[in-house]
């Protein structure tokens, strides 16, 4: 269950809107890359960015309980760094014509505001 304490506090990672919209990217995407061709080329791509944009809400899951804010800003950080290479991969599929430019600028959108989301988390640690 979502429970969240008093001062919204998040307790769980899915109480998260960040890991929330990963997620959803992650379902999205699951759907994107279904119709693409059956080569090897549409393989490891469509590979390569599933790989990570699920990359992005699994280390903000796995950084949550993590022992200090230290450890927690390098698992927010890699989920940055996921964005950046999810952002790159939408860019060839959309080169390779296996995904319109209107999905792809929607989706980089989505990263977009995933990666300001995960930057602003991360200046919160920051002070």
């Amino acid at each position: 269950m979502n429970e969240k304490i008093h001062n919204n506090t998040p307790r769980h990672f899915t109480d998260l809107k960040v890991w929330k919209d990963a997620h959803d990217l992650y379902l999205l995407t699951l759907k994107d890359v279904e119709n693409f061709p059956n080569t090897r080329g549409a393989y490891t791509l469509s590979d390569q960015l599933l790989r990570s944009i699920g990359s992005i809400s699994a280390n903000i899951a796995e950084g949550f309980n993590r022992r200090s804010t230290k450890h927690y800003i390098s698992y927010l950080d890699n989920s940055v760094g996921s964005t950046n290479e999810a952002e790159n991969w939408y860019y060839k599929i959309e080169g390779a014509g296996w995904l319109g430019s209107n999905i792809i600028r929607e989706r980089v959108g989505n990263l977009t505001e995933i990666r300001q989301m995960l930057c602003g988390l991360i200046r919160s640690f920051n002070g």
